[in-house]
C-alpha cells in the first residue's frame, strides 16, 4: 500500500498561479503597497536573522579559544607542580633530570599542539628542553640549552606568585633572535616553579602551537563570513592578508594593523567589548577575550567576524532598482507583487510539508535510536527496525521486507534473519545469499544501495507467479565492511528520489550500531565468561579489594584456603583475613601507597600471615596487582597456601647431611640439564639465518650476540617468489629449553612452504594477516610464553615495504637524508588472543635508504648503574653513523654498547638484522 506523499515539489507552479490570480484582482495600489511591506519585512528580517547568526558564530569562537587555553593552562600547572620538584636539588641530580625528560616527551607525545616545553631556573638559564622541530619530540642537548633572562616570559614569570600564571601574547616563536620559518604562531604559558619548602627554583615555560586553534577559528563561522583576530594593539593575528600578518614581527610591516583598514569599526571596538557594526567592507561582529584566572598581565584579543558588504546585499536583497521599476509602470508592479505573495504562500506550504517529513523522518530514526539502546535479542531487535521502516508514510513503499545479516560462518554470505510479510517461497530461497547475487548479494559486495523499479535480469532468485515489484536493498556498513542488507519492497515502475539518501544512510548507521552492539555484547559476555571460568578453577587463591580495603570478589580457592565463604567475605573489611598488627597497619599502607608509590607487595610479591576462619594464623604467599579504571583503583591479591612448604623447608634444613650424600647424583643431573641447555642452544644457533639473500636491488647483514641465558631471539629473510623478500625478527619471552622450542615452532610456521606465508593460491599474506595467525595459534594459556615479532614484505623491484608489528621494537628506517622514521604500526604481543586486529603499515624505500631490525635486548642492555641503553642513544649512534656500510653500523652500535656498559654481557639476547635498499634491477 502506498503512502500519502507529503513533499512534492512538481505542483509548485499550479498552486502559485492560483495564488497569483486571487492575489492580482484587489487594486494595484494596494498590491504595489504589500510588495513594499513585503520587502520592507524581509529586508528587517534578514538583516536580523545575519547579525544573530554571526553573533553567535563569533561566541563559539569565543569558546573554542577559552577551552584551548584553559587545557594548555592545567597541563602547565600539573608540570610545574611534579612531585620531583619537592626535593628538587641544585644542581639536579640525574635521576630528577631523567624523570622531569620522560615527563616532558610523554605529554609531547600525546598532546601534538605543544612545540617546546622548559624548566628554567632562578637565573634564566635552561635546565631541561624538550623540543619538537620537524619529528617527534626531542631532548636538546645540555650543549645547546640557552639563557632566556632577557626575554619578557621569563622576567614576567619568575616574579609570580605560586598560585599566578602568565598567558603570553600570540607571536611568532624566536630562535637565537630571528623569527623561526616556517612560522610557528606561538603562545606561551608561564608558571614560576617551587620545591617543597616554597622556595622558588625556577619557571616552567610551555610553548602552545595555536597553528590548529587559528585553523579551528575559521571553521566556525560559515562560508560566507571571514574569521579574523587581532591584538590589542590592532596587529593582524588571523584573516587578513598574508603580507599583513604578524606586523610587530617585522619593522617593514609596522602600519599594517586595524585601525588603517576598519577605522570605523576599530574606533567602535575601543569603547565596547563586544558588538557589531556595518561598514563599508560589510558587517563586522566582535568580542574581546581575555583569558580567566589569576593574571598579573592579561594578553586582549578581538575575535572578529567579516561578512563581506557584496555578501551582505545578497542577504538582504536590496532590490532598489526593482521597486523604482515598480512604481514607474503600476500594472507590472501590482503582478510581480502579486506573484511574488502568491509564490512565497506556496513555498510556505511546501515548508509545512517538508517540516511534516521531516518530522516523521525524525521520529523514525528515534524510534530507531531507541532500539539500539534496549539491548537483548538481536533477531528481535532487527524486526522491529523493519516495522518501523515499513510503516513511514512518506516512503511510499510496500508493507514487505527483510534484513539479512552477515554469516559469521560462512564468508561473504548474508542469512535471512528478520522478515514482514514476506512471500512463503522465498523464505527457503533467500534464506542464505552470496555477495554479488540478487540485488541483496549486489549490496553487501559493492557496499552501495541498489534500487531497481522492476524486475529486471539482476533478480536471480525468483519462483512462479511472483508478483510485479521493486527494491531498495541498503548496504548496512561498520567497521569497513557489509554487516548485512535490508530489502524493502516498492510499488513497480516507482522513480528512487534523491532526497530519500540522506535517511537511507541515517538508519544504515544507526542498523549497523545495533549489530556491532550485540555482537560485542555476545563477545564481552564470552569473554567474562572465559576469566571467570579461570578465576575460579585458579589453583591460587585469588581476592579482589577496592582502594578502602573492602572485599569485591573471592574465588573457591580463596574459600578453601580461609575457610570463609564468598557470601561471608564479600562486602567485608580485607582485615578479616589478617592477623590483628597486620590489619592495624593495612589501611596506612594502601594510603601511602597511593600518594607516593611505595610498594610493599604490590608488583613484588612476598610472604606474610594470614588469618582462617577458625581464628589460626598460617603463613601465605602473596602477590598484588593494582588497576585503576575511571578513577577508581582496585587491588587484585593472588596468594597460596605455603604452611606445606614451610614444612618441607624444616624437613630439608633437617636433610641438609642426607642432602650431601647425594651430591654427586645432583651434580650427575646438573651435567645433563646442561647438556640440554646446549642443545637449546644450538637449536637456536641452527634458526639463525645460514645465507642471506643474494640480489642486486639489496645488501643485507646480521649480528647476534647471545646472553648468558638461552633466549628466544630468531629472525630470517628470504624470498618469498621473484620480487617479493620476507624479513621478520622475533622475541620470545622467558629463557631456556621452553622459549627455545616456542622459537623453533615459530620458525617452522614461518617457512616459506608453511602455507601461513603464502596460501594455497600463490599470494603473499598480508603481514597483519599473518600475526592474527599467530595470536590465534599460540596463546598464552596453551604455551605459558608470548612473544613479539616485527613481519615485513618488501617489493624489490618498486620500494615498496608493508609491515606490522606485534608489540616489537619499531624498525628503524633511515632516509638518505639522514632522517630516522620508526615504523610503529601493529598491535599487542603475539599470545593475548585478545580478538584484536592488528595495524598494517607501508612505506617507500628510495636507492640508498637503510633498514634496521632489531629486538628489545639492545634498548634493555644496562651498565653497572642499572641505566638502560635505550632509545635516545639507539637513535643517535644511528644518526652519526648513517655514512658507514651495513657492517659498519652494525659494528657501530655493537662497540657503542660495549662502551655503554663497559664490556658488560648482555642480559639478553641482541639481534640486528640491517638491510640496504639499491633500487630496482639495473638502475
Amino acid at each position: 500500500m502506498a503512502g500519502k506523499q507529503v513533499f512534492s515539489p512538481d505542483g509548485a507552479f499550479p498552486r502559485a498561479l492560483k495564488n497569483f490570480l486571487l492575489w492580482f484582482l484587489p487594486p494595484a495600489v494596494l498590491i504595489t503597497l504589500g510588495v513594499y511591506i513585503f520587502y520592507q519585512q524581509q529586508t528587517v528580517s534578514e538583516r536580523r536573522i545575519l547579525l544573530v547568526q554571526q553573533k553567535q558564530a563569533v561566541q563559539i569562537m569565543h569558546r573554542r579559544i577559552s577551552a584551548a587555553l584553559e587545557s594548555s593552562s592545567k597541563v602547565t600547572k600539573t608540570l610545574a607542580e611534579l612531585p620531583v620538584f619537592q626535593d628538587w636539588r641544585k644542581p639536579p641530580d640525574r635521576q630528577a633530570k631523567d624523570y622531569l625528560a620522560g615527563v616532558f616527551l610523554t605529554v609531547m607525545r600525546n598532546f601534538k599542539i605543544y612545540d617546546q616545553i622548559r624548566f628554567l631556573d632562578c637565573s634564566g638559564r635552561e635546565v631541561l628542553r624538550a623540543d619538537r622541530q620537524s619529528g617527534p619530540p626531542v631532548l636538546t642537548p645540555e650543549k645547546e640549552l640557552q639563557n632566556k633572562s632577557d626575554r619578557y616570559y621569563f622576567k614576567i614569570g619568575i616574579e609570580l606568585g605560586p598560585s599566578e600564571e602568565f598567558i603570553s601574547p600570540l607571536d611568532l616563536n624566536v630562535e637565537r633572535g630571528k623569527v623561526e620559518i616556517p612560522w610557528k604562531p606561538t603562545v606561551r604559558f608561564v608558571r614560576p616553579v617551587f620545591d617543597g619548602n616554597g622556595r622558588r627554583i625556577g619557571v616552567m615555560i610551555v610553548n602552545y602551537l595555536a597553528e590548529g586553534l587559528l585553523h579551528e577559528l575559521t571553521l566556525s563561522l560559515p562560508e560566507l563570513a571571514t574569521a579574523m583576530l587581532v591584538d590589542r594593539r590592532g596587529y593582524w593575528l588571523l584573516g587578513a592578508k598574508p603580507e599583513f600578518l604578524f606586523g610587530f614581527a617585522f619593522p617593514e610591516r609596522r602600519e599594517y594593523r586595524m585601525q588603517k583598514t576598519h577605522p570605523k569599526a576599530w574606533a567602535i571596538m575601543q569603547a565596547k567589548d563586544q558588538g557589531q557594526v556595518f561598514t563599508r567592507a560589510g558587517l563586522i561582529t566582535f568580542s574581546k577575550f581575555e583569558p580567566q584566572g589569576q593574571l598579573p598581565a592579561k594578553p586582549t584579543w578581538t575575535l572578529i567576524s567579516l561578512v563581506p558588504a557584496g555578501e551582505v546585499d545578497r542577504l538582504v536583497g536590496v532590490y532598489l532598482h526593482s521597486m523604482m521599476l515598480l512604481w514607474a509602470a503600476l500594472s507590472a508592479g501590482a503582478g510581480i507583487g502579486a506573484w511574488l505573495l502568491a509564490r512565497n504562500q506556496t513555498r510556505r506550504r511546501l515548508a509545512e510539508e517538508l517540516a511534516e517529513r521531516n518530522a516523521q523522518h525524525q521520529a523514525a530514526l528515534k524510534n530507531l535510536l531507541a532500539i539500539s539502546l534496549e539491548g537483548g535479542d538481536l533477531k528481535r531487535q532487527l524486526q522491529e527496525a523493519l516495522a518501523i521502516v515499513l510503516s513511514i508514510p512518506w516512503l511510499s513503499i510496500l508493507p514487505r521486507g527483510a534484513v539479512f545479516l552477515t554469516d559469521p560462518r560462512e564468508t561473504r554470505t548474508l542469512r535471512l534473519t528478520a522478515i514482514k510479510d514476506l512471500d512463503p517461497a522465498l523464505l527457503s530461497i533467500c534464506a542464505r545469499v552470496p555477495f554479488g547475487r540478487c540485488h541483496c548479494g549486489r549490496a553487501a559486495q559493492s557496499g552501495e544501495l541498489q534500487y531497481s523499479s522492476h524486475l529486471d535480469s539482476h533478480h536471480e532468485n525468483t519462483y512462479p507467479g511472483i508478483q510485479p515489484h521493486g527494491h531498495y536493498c541498503l548496504p548496512i556498513m561498520g567497521g569497513g565492511q557489509c554487516q548485512g542488507v535490508m530489502v524493502l519492497y516498492l510499488l513497480e515502475g516507482q522513480v528512487r528520489r534523491a532526497e530519500d539518501a540522506s535517511f537511507w544512510e541515517a538508519v544504515a548507521k544507526i542498523l549497523a550500531s545495533i549489530i556491532e552492539a550485540n555482537r560485542s555484547a555476545q563477545e564481552l559476555a564470552e569473554s567474562e565468561a572465559r576469566l571467570k571460568a579461570v578465576v575460579n578453577n585458579a589453583v591460587e587463591g585469588i581476592v579482589t579489594i577496592d582502594a578502602q580495603g573492602t572485599i569485591e570478589s573471592f574465588n573457591p580457592s580463596a574459600e578453601k584456603i580461609f575457610g570463609y565463604s564468598a557470601r561471608e567475605v564479600i562486602g567485608q573489611s580485607v582485615s578479616l583475613l589478617q592477623p590483628p598488627e597486620v590489619a592495624a597497619r593495612h589501611q596506612e599502607y594502601v594510603e601511602r601507597y597511593l600518594a607516593g608509590g611505595e610498594a610493599r607487595v604490590i608488583g613484588i610479591g612476598r610472604e606474610a600471615m594470614g588469618r582462617k576462619k577458625d581464628g589460626t594464623y598460617f603463613p601465605l604467599y602473596l602477590s598484588v596487582g593494582e588497576v585503576t579504571r575511571g578513577g577508581l583503583t582496585t587491588f587484585t591479591g593472588i596468594l597460596r597456601d605455603i604452611t606445606q612448604l614451610k614444612r618441607y623447608e624444616a624437613e630439608l634444613t633437617k636433610a641438609k647431611e642426607a642432602a650431601e650424600m647425594t651430591s654427586r647424583e645432583l651434580l650427575d643431573k646438573q651435567a645433563r640439564l646442561d647438556e640440554d641447555l646446549e642443545a637449546a642452544a644450538g637449536i637456536q644457533r641452527a634458526l639463525l639465518p645460514a645465507r642471506l639473500p643474494q640480489r642486486s636491488e639489496i645488501e643485507m647483514a646480521w649480528h647476534f650476540q647471545p646472553s648468558q641465558h638461552i633466549g628466544g631471539d630468531i629472525f630470517e629473510a628470504f624470498l618469498l617468489d621473484r620480487d617479493h623478500l620476507l624479513l621478520y625478527m622475533v622475541d620470545v619471552s622467558g629463557h631456556g629449553v621452553p622459549s627455545a622450542l616456542v622459537t623453533v615452532s615459530v620458525h617452522d610456521m614461518l617457512e616459506l612452504h608453511s602455507g601461513n606465508v603464502i596460501d594455497s593460491d600463490g599470494r603473499i599474506m598480508p603481514p597483519a594477516q599473518v600475526l592474527e595467525l599467530l595470536d590465534r595459534q599460540y596463546p598464552l594459556e596453551r604455551f605459558g610464553k608470548h612473544f613479539t615479532i616485527t613481519y615485513i614484505v618488501l617489493n624489490l623491484a618498486s620500494g615498496r615495504l608493508v609491515y606490522a608489528n606485534a608489540g616489537h621494537p619499531p624498525p628503524v628506517l633511515l632516509r638518505k637524508k639522514r632522517e630516522l622514521e620508526y615504523l610503529e604500526a601493529g598491535g599487542s604481543i603475539i599470545g593475548l588472543d585478545m580478538g584484536l586486529s592488528f595495524e598494517q603499515g607501508e612505506a617507500k624505500l628510495r636507492p640508498g635508504d637503510k633498514l634496521l631490525l632489531y629486538t628489545d635486548g639492545v634498548l634493555e642492555y644496562q651498565n653497572a648503574q642499572e641505566d638502560m641503553f635505550g632509545q635516545d642513544r639507539l637513535t643517535g649512534l644511528l644518526a652519526d653513523s648513517f655514512h658507514l656500510s651495513l657492517g659498519g653500523i652494525l659494528e657501530a652500535l655493537r662497540r657503542g654498547m660495549g662502551e655503554f656498559g663497559h664490556g658488560a654481557p648482555p642480559a639478553d639476547d641482541v639481534s640486528l638484522l640491517a638491510l640496504k635498499y639499491r633500487g630496482p634491477a639495473g638502475e
